[in-house]
């Protein structure tokens, strides 16, 4: 018969795998229990609304962004186009605040990790007449040879050695799908000298209607 002494390192690793099961069940639960949690969404001016960001977030030194934009010089109606009226994106303040540090909080540990000289976070800002485009370019280490869209978006996937959980990536395609829109990559091969990463996040544009009364006013008169 088997004794209790015998038994004790199976017992040991058994109670073992339970307790790692038991981690991973939680943070499975706590996971799906903030999927899919999204903010009440509103009109913003994208170039304001990021040009606020930047100028809030503590860089600490680490990178320096810079910002600028590309705009319509008209409207699809022929309208001169309007930033303060077209362009703008229907999405929750805390959303779009979510994705960016997800995106900005990516590059810092995982692009400059092993990366020498300047940092520089590069974010335009390009309207046209159904999305609007937020294209944050890094020129930190290029993604992993065969990194796409779909596994970035995956949650706990892994791209190279300062991996963390995928989770930021993860969020960052959730909230764009959430509001119509959705994501693309683009990275210089590992061997390229000058490396640079993109990740372009599309929202669709919120049409502002104006009208002209002009004619009505006529009539009345």
């Amino acid at each position: 018969a088997t004794s209790l002494e015998e038994l004790k390192p199976a017992m040991k690793k058994y109670l073992h795998a339970l307790v790692e099961n038991r981690k991973a069940l939680s943070k499975l639960v706590e996971n799906l229990s903030n999927e899919d949690k999204f903010g009440e969404p509103e009109r913003i001016n994208i170039f304001d609304w990021i040009l606020d960001y930047i100028n809030n977030y503590p860089t600490d030194g680490q990178f320096v962004f810079d910002l600028s934009g590309e705009m319509p010089a008209q409207c699809s109606d022929g309208r001169d186009w309007d930033d303060q009226r077209d362009g703008l994106v229907e999405i929750a303040p805390s959303d779009l605040h979510r994705l960016c540090d997800c995106i900005v909080e990516n590059a810092c540990a995982h692009g400059f990790a092993d990366k020498n000289g300047e940092h520089l976070i590069e974010i335009k800002c390009i309207a046209d007449e159904d999305m609007f485009e937020i294209r944050f370019t890094n020129n930190g280490t290029p993604l992993p040879e065969g990194m796409d869209v779909n596994t970035y978006g995956r949650r706990n996937g892994k791209a190279g050695k300062h991996a963390g959980t995928g989770d930021g990536c993860y969020e960052v395609v959730s909230i764009s799908t959430h509001y119509g829109g959705y994501v693309e990559l683009h990275s210089t091969s590992q061997d390229e000298p000058n490396s640079r990463v993109t990740i372009s996040v599309f929202l669709p544009v919120a049409y502002n209607f104006w009208f002209d009364n002009s004619d009505d006013e006529n009539d009345d008169s």
